[in-house]
């Protein structure tokens, strides 16, 4: 998947909210507790539905162009399996595992896994 031109990876961003399609919350604050207890964040929530209309149709317009979809998938033996589905111009990509994920990336994940940190999440 192409990244968004202009922007490095490990570039500043914000979380940004459209409530009702009337209201917008823009800021730095992650939805985990970490955030809520530990870091210092800040937002600013405004009521400005023209601005909060076309944020939200901006989103639904090109959502498909940079994100997966996910799916919970059953296979014969009842067994549960996570599918990443990807919008191309050829179509669409249907991927196993996560995509763009090396064997290290994923060795690392799976070590956090083991420590008690779950309570942070």
């Amino acid at each position: 998947m192409a990244w968004m031109p202009g922007l490095s990876k490990s570039s500043l961003h914000a979380k940004t909210m459209v409530i009702d399609r009337k209201a917008m919350f823009v800021g730095s604050m992650n939805l985990d507790q970490r955030s809520l207890n530990i870091n210092n964040e800040i937002g600013i929530l405004f009521l400005n539905p023209e601005i909060a209309v076309k944020s939200a149709e901006a989103f639904d317009q090109n959502i498909k162009k940079v994100a997966f979809r996910l799916t919970l998938d059953t296979g014969k033996n009842g067994s549960k399996a996570i599918r990443w589905h990807q919008k191309t111009a050829d179509g669409e990509i249907v991927y196993d595992s996560e995509p763009h994920v090396g064997f290290w990336k994923k060795f690392g994940v799976g070590l956090i896994r083991l420590l008690p940190v779950e309570f942070l999440l």
